[in-house]
């Protein structure tokens, strides 16, 4: 079976989901070879361009920081849609 998430370099990934009052907030962390960022997103793969749309799709931003040799977190916010927030509120 292939394996579509990516972390070279290491055997061990840290994923949070957290439910904050601006949003869900799902974090990626990997202490592998890390990678340059802009390369990746200019690049020909699927990977870091499809994340993105996927994420501004549901209004949500994307921040990536990675340095080579130091690992590499992700942290993706989407928002509550506007009904949520309400209902969140009065209930």
């Amino acid at each position: 079976m292939h394996n579509a998430v990516k972390h070279r370099g290491t055997r061990q990934i840290e994923v949070q989901l957290q439910e904050e009052s601006d949003g869900i907030h799902l974090i990626f962390c990997d202490s592998g070879k890390g990678f340059d960022v802009d390369a990746a997103i200019r690049g020909q793969g699927f990977g870091l361009p499809s994340m993105r749309e996927r994420v501004s799709l549901v209004n949500g931003s994307m921040a990536i920081d990675s340095k080579p040799m130091q690992g590499t977190r992700i942290h993706v916010q989407v928002p509550f849609p506007p009904e949520h927030s309400h209902s969140r509120r009065d209930g």
